[in-house]
């Protein structure tokens, strides 16, 4: 591939799993009772998550951070990077083959995505790097820009992309911003869905 941009999702669409999860469940395990809060605030997560994910993913955020410190996130952000699973092969090749064309843009908190890369692909850059922006408020860690779905797209510059990947139908506004569109590992139910938004979008199958 020569020319412009790539643009690609993390979790799910260069490495299996999902980052933003998995330091969530690291973080309450380490700390045990912000399972407390959590169990006590179910409720209305559960009523905001169909309705404002963004005030949803803040209220789990506050639950399991309450009290937590600068140094408490960098342990932890070390903790789960360390434990990453590889890059799907195919991404790897991507990747070092036109890595420095490659947009990341991610839910994930944005220090996460970095530490987990660089565990990863050791020595790579990629061109630019987006993922959720996290802050200091009433007395927790919480995200401050949530980029999930539409919030991916608002959050980039105007660029032309010649290919943007993803394994997301929440990602679809960003796979609309491709010449051409990966839908990495979906179902047969996914694919058909997505095509009725982009119909040229292309199935790719990877593994490890």
């Amino acid at each position: 591939m020569t020319g412009a941009a790539i643009l690609a999702d993390y979790d799910g669409t260069l490495t299996p799993g999902d980052a933003h999860a998995a330091l969530l469940r690291h973080i309450v395990r380490a700390r045990r009772w912000p399972l407390l809060l959590l169990l006590l605030g179910a409720p209305l997560i559960a009523l905001l998550w169909p309705r404002c994910r963004f005030a949803a993913v803040w209220l789990i955020w506050w639950c399991a951070t309450l009290g937590a410190r600068g140094g408490d996130w960098r342990r932890w952000i070390k903790a789960v990077a360390a434990r990453s699973p590889p890059l799907f092969a195919e991404a790897a090749a991507l990747l070092e083959q036109e890595g420095g064309r490659v947009w990341i843009v991610s839910a994930s908190p944005r220090a996460l995505v970095r530490r987990r890369l660089h565990q990863q692909w050791t020595g790579g850059v990629v061109a630019r790097l987006i993922g959720s922006r996290m802050g200091r408020r009433y007395g927790a860690i919480v995200p401050r820009h949530y980029c999930f779905g539409a919030a991916k797209r608002a959050a980039l510059p105007p660029h032309a992309f010649a290919l943007a990947l993803s394994d997301s139908l929440s990602d679809l506004p960003l796979l609309a911003l491709g010449e051409r569109a990966w839908l990495i590992n979906p179902s047969a139910r996914q694919l058909a869905k997505a095509r009725r938004s982009l119909p040229a979008v292309a199935a790719r199958t990877w593994s490890l």
